[in-house]
């Protein structure tokens, strides 16, 4: 057996001060049902959320008062709570039809897809994750600052006008063609805009070369007399003083090929006898590497 709904008025009352509006909303119970088998600590919320009696029009006395407050910085967000953020993006507008649109459609991204949109942002070194909070890295900083520069890109109300088109397809207001257009001609424009508004904000370009740098000076795993071994994300490129470049893997037969044994590849065309190979059946054991041309082998000599 259950108890029956809680059920209440509310009451939302605009005070005009001067030039500004104050809202305050107000509850008063109408049926207790559920909230009967708690205790009064319950009652005396709902008490201090209950609205005095006044009347549209009725003359008031404000009293203002200014505390004094120190600003803190906003709480990092975790990969929990961004996602949310996605989703509610829409309540902070301005525009109560953008905000109605937005809602209804769950803000930015699907459930399918805002997982994923984070992924990418760290993937891409625009993200990272430190104790479980995200943060912006300097790349990611420099990455905002240029979209700023197109409001467009970063406008939630962008957002809901597509959503609604996609809303009149959906009801046959709008065709998909007349869509698809208007969004060629903004792709366009960007490709227009965007590099020329770079390209004059010194301080951006200033950034972004900085990040390249920063970017190239990552990516060095190695310096020889004969090559550069850069570390991607899967593999190392191997950038001779002479030739063309090439790569090696980073793992061979179940083993780590760690900064030693690129080395030697690199500058002897082989390494010594390494253990904590595999075979394809699971069995470990020992072997040279060698490079024969740019092609890795093993040397059981």
């Amino acid at each position: 057996m259950f108890a029956d709904p809680y059920e209440y008025e509310e009451t939302t009352i605009i005070t005009q001060v001067g030039d500004a509006n104050f809202k305050a909303t107000g509850k008063v119970p109408t049926k207790q049902g559920w909230q009967a088998l708690f205790d009064d600590h319950k009652a005396e919320q709902q008490e201090a959320a209950t609205l005095p009696l006044v009347h549209q029009g009725d003359q008031v006395q404000a009293n203002l008062q200014t505390p004094q407050k120190e600003t803190t910085p906003p709480v990092p967000f975790t990969e929990g709570t961004l996602i949310t953020a996605m989703k509610t993006a829409g309540k902070t507008l301005d525009d109560e039809e953008a905000q109605a649109i937005l809602k209804d459609v769950q803000g930015i991204g699907t459930s399918a897809t805002r997982a994923n949109v984070l992924e990418a942002l760290k993937k891409r070194g625009y993200l990272v994750t430190e104790k479980n909070k995200l943060h912006v890295s300097e790349a990611g900083i420099t990455l905002c600052k240029a979209v700023e520069l197109e409001p467009l890109l970063t406008s939630p109300e962008m957002t809901a006008k597509w959503e609604q088109a996609l809303q009149q397809i959906s009801t046959e207001e709008r065709t998909p063609d007349n869509f698809l257009s208007q969004i060629k001609k903004f792709v366009a424009k960007l490709i227009a805009d965007v590099p020329t508004q770079l390209t004059g904000n010194a301080a951006i370009k200033q950034q972004i070369n900085h990040q390249q740098q920063a970017q190239k000076s990552a990516e060095v795993f190695l310096e020889t007399p004969q090559a550069t071994v850069l570390n991607k994300q899967k593999f190392y490129i191997v950038k001779p003083k002479q030739g063309e470049d090439f790569t090696l893997p980073k793992k061979w037969s179940s083993k780590t090929l760690g900064k030693t044994a690129i080395k030697a590849l690199v500058t002897k065309g082989e390494t010594s006898k390494l253990k904590g190979f595999k075979s394809k059946k699971g069995k470990a054991f020992d072997a040279k590497l060698k490079l024969d041309g740019h092609k890795l082998s093993f040397d059981f000599d």
